[in-house]
């Protein structure tokens, strides 16, 4: 808050702070881009929400980001710490809007193709027989 400040972009920044699920939920339905610039991740909760919301992520190349936004289809990864970069491809994605409408759009059939409840629960199933046969 206090670099927003010194930078002169305090007006135009919000700090939310924890959310509940619903206002999450609304704060992702009122977005027109979701980043991401994290440096380690796992499995980013947080992409995979945005993507099931329609939205287009700008993120860092990690490991977590790289196998969910398939880079230029449902999102645009960057290098890590190269803030140039991240600017860039933030701004293409501000600027474009039928462009950040169809990666919303396969941001959100990817989600539900690879990554919902019965998608994840067969995945388990087919590694749990497969650990079983050997």
């Amino acid at each position: 808050q206090a670099l927003a400040k010194e930078l002169g972009i305090a007006d135009r920044v919000i700090f939310l702070g924890w959310q509940s699920r619903a206002d999450l939920a609304k704060w992702y339905h009122q977005s027109n881009v979701f980043l991401f610039p994290s440096r380690h991740e796992g499995m980013p909760n947080a992409v995979l929400e945005a993507m099931a919301s329609g939205l287009p992520v700008v993120a860092t190349r990690i490991a977590g980001s790289e196998e969910l936004i398939l880079d230029g289809e449902t999102g645009i990864l960057v290098s890590s710490e190269n803030v140039d970069e991240l600017r860039d491809a933030l701004r293409k994605r501000l600027s474009a809007p039928e462009l950040r409408k169809s990666m919303g759009v396969a941001s959100r059939r990817r989600v539900e193709q690879s990554y919902s409840w019965q998608k994840v629960a067969e995945q388990y199933q087919s590694f749990l027989k497969e650990l079983s046969r050997h």
